[in-house]
């Protein structure tokens, strides 16, 4: 008899952590099997429950498909059949949803441009593959910013690449994998995850709202890791890799907007497709809405003083009680440091640092914000195609 996977391989800003956090690992009738979130915020605000299921939870599966993804051709090649052995390991329960979600799928093909940032620091073939040489240094394929590895789209090549070796393996063990995801209308998409990889607050991003203006109103600059990132978020084209290698019937799509305004009727058609009980997805989910990308920003030293961050601390604590003397002795610590280095190692200079770098990120987020036609106008084909083939109501969510 031939089992089911269902794989979530997700993009980011559309609510995936909210599942991954809320629904995925507590649902009676769902076997998750990773990524389970670890963030700290939403860590502390788990019951007793939920946080013994996330920190018991077992990295092999989260592992095994970061390695799936990311080890280059040769190797991959060489090691197939203990691949597959492995893969035989995976235990997909017969009476329940075997979901394994995660943004990698995506951020490989699309974002990150170095092994560093797209490898996990606990990533080692050695774990799965009998070698103590291998490491992610050399046994991950290398992104390199020439024209000749991200010319082409990044969804015909390194996404394609790792659905065939998926559909490859599980078809060897008689496994059934099917995909299913959000998407969102770009325009909201893109500020959103421009929020999170700003170099404004040192993370992986490699150009700023500027630098991906300049290229939207002339496609002809040779700005090849912002054609790589925008030519990501063409669901069309995603959909389309993903038909072509597991078949149409393998593949559901589902509108993130739906899901914000009309939340019952999402999570009703979201509970079908993959036969759990709506009513328990329902109660699950009830005023959960993860918002990392808030809590990231208003956390950052990078642009907030010493003083601001205890003030957003209080307020987020105070505005959670049953939250408040959770991990009390971390937190209380953590107030003192920071009143400590307000008073005594927060100097004017670094206020003033800190003042133009939160300036820059604004103007920068301002700057995409007046210029939604322009990212409209980039998707509009994609977004056709996907309309008439899925027959979506992406009118109303303002996707053309």
């Amino acid at each position: 008899m031939r089992k089911s996977l269902y794989i979530n391989p997700c993009f980011v800003r559309t609510a995936h952590t909210t599942f991954q956090t809320h629904l995925f690992p507590n649902h009676p009738q769902i076997n998750y099997l990773g990524r389970f979130v670890k963030n700290s915020y939403i860590l502390d605000r788990l019951n007793t429950q939920q946080k013994k299921i996330v920190e018991q939870s077992d990295p092999f599966y989260e592992e095994f498909f970061e390695n799936i993804i990311l080890l280059d051709d040769e190797f991959f090649d060489e090691k197939y059949n203990e691949i597959l052995k492995i893969a035989e390991k995976i235990y997909l329960d017969p009476n329940k949803t075997n979901i394994f979600s995660h943004d990698m799928f995506t951020l490989y093909s699309m974002h990150h441009t170095s092994t560093a940032h797209a490898a996990p620091t606990y990533l080692k073939g050695k774990k799965y593959f009998g070698s103590d040489k291998i490491d992610p240094s050399f046994s991950i394929q290398h992104l390199k910013t020439d024209s000749s590895s991200i010319k082409s789209s990044p969804l015909k090549s390194s996404f394609f690449r790792t659905v065939s070796r998926i559909n490859s393996i599980f078809n060897k063990i008689n496994v059934d994998v099917h995909y299913f995801f959000n998407i969102r209308n770009q325009s909201e998409l893109i500020p959103s995850w421009y929020q999170i990889t700003a170099k404004e607050l040192g993370r992986t991003g490699s150009f700023n709202m500027e630098e991906l203006i300049e290229y939207l109103k002339d496609q002809n600059l040779d700005k090849l890791l912002i054609k790589r990132l925008l030519d990501g978020f063409k669901f069309w084209e995603y959909l389309n890799t993903l038909n072509n290698v597991v078949g149409k019937n393998k593949v559901k799509v589902f509108l993130y907007e739906k899901f914000r305004e009309d939340s019952s009727n999402y999570i009703t058609d979201f509970s079908n497709y993959l036969k759990i009980d709506s009513a328990i997805s329902k109660k699950l989910l009830k005023d959960k809405r993860e918002q990392v990308n808030y809590y990231d920003i208003n956390q950052s030293s990078v642009i907030n003083t010493p003083l601001s961050l205890i003030y957003f601390k209080l307020f987020k604590n105070l505005k959670d009680p049953k939250n408040l003397f959770r991990n009390f002795k971390k937190k209380f610590i953590n107030l003192c440091y920071l009143l400590y280095k307000n008073i005594f190692k927060f100097s004017y200079k670094d206020k003033e640092i800190i003042k133009i770098k939160k300036e820059n990120l604004i103007k920068q987020s301002n700057m995409i914000n007046t210029n939604i036609e322009l990212i409209k106008e980039y998707y509009k084909e994609d977004c056709l195609a996907l309309k008439k083939e899925l027959e979506l109501d992406i009118d109303k969510y303002n996707y053309l």
